[in-house]
């Protein structure tokens, strides 16, 4: 994920400033791969890219109640201009892939507490980005 982040602010240059929040202080926090790196990789293709200012990523970490909540917000310019400039031939695995994977975890855990909740952000009624935010029971390296 943060190999990823680098190459892709490598590649923007000065266009691109992703921002991680490790908010858990917990280094023992096990994380299912590649399920951020996705939402990462779509802030960039389907907001930041549009944008013709600086694009702002940030990923935040945290922990309530045992569930690691994980955040990726964006100053894109939303999902649905992102939708209308998009290919029609364009078929988002991304997503579908966190949802299939947090349903797995949610039925081998018998639980219904792995969650994903997308939102559009709006700053005086325009849409101002995306916000993910991605929720998990907390597991730990024993």
């Amino acid at each position: 994920m943060k190999k990823y982040s680098e190459l892709e602010k490598n590649r923007f240059k000065e266009k691109l400033e992703i921002t991680f929040f490790d908010n858990t202080n917990d280094a023992s926090i096990l994380l299912p791969p590649m399920l951020v790196q996705p939402l990462i990789e779509n802030a960039i293709k389907h907001g930041i890219l549009h944008l013709k200012s600086k694009g702002q990523i940030t990923v935040d970490f945290s922990i309530q109640n045992d569930i690691l909540k994980i955040v990726v917000e964006d100053n894109g310019v939303g999902r649905s201009f992102s939708s209308t400039v998009g290919s029609k031939n364009h078929n988002s695995l991304g997503l579908k892939n966190i949802e299939q994977r947090l349903a797995l975890l949610n039925e081998k855990n018998k639980t219904k507490a792995h969650l994903i909740e997308i939102m559009d952000l709006h700053h005086n009624s325009t849409v101002a980005g995306t916000k993910v935010t991605i929720q998990l029971l907390v597991k730990r390296a024993t």
